[in-house]
């Protein structure tokens, strides 16, 4: 989840705002093609063809955006991308597990995943609050 958020900001760095929710908007293609390639779902053609405009429409704000950026555009696809890839994998755990379930192992994995920075952070503040106090503040050791 973190990465999409790294991603989203690059890209609000580069381009408009406009521009990253018009490549948003085109989640649902991005569903149907990673449903298809991790789930092995198909997508009837009605629904194909109508994914066909959101597409379209993609291509023309991409060629006609004043302020393209290469680095932007492609950080705005990967994090639709990455979100679309989490939806989808979200069904796939959703068929064997409970929604509770689900929850709660996310959530020890993003605390597994954190842990390095917090025990980074917490050494810091006990070195800094050891450094303070380990010396009074007239120049003599404490008692």
């Amino acid at each position: 989840r973190g990465i999409t958020v790294v991603l989203g900001l690059i890209a609000l760095e580069h381009v408009p705002v406009s521009f990253v929710e018009t490549i948003k908007a085109t989640a649902p293609a991005f569903t149907v093609l990673f449903a298809r390639l991790i789930l092995q779902e198909r997508t009837s053609t009605p629904v194909a063809l109508t994914l066909v405009p959101v597409v379209a429409g993609l291509v023309l704000c991409s060629a006609s955006e004043l302020r393209f950026d290469t680095v932007g555009f492609i950080a705005a696809v990967l994090n639709n991308c990455a979100d679309c890839v989490q939806n989808v994998m979200s069904k796939r755990m959703l068929a064997r597990l409970k929604p509770t379930q689900l929850q709660f192992y996310t959530s020890v994995a993003a605390l597994v995943l954190q842990c390095p920075w917090l025990l980074r952070d917490v050494s810091g503040w006990v070195r800094d609050w050891w450094v303070y106090h380990r010396y009074d503040h007239d120049g003599g050791f404490g008692d």
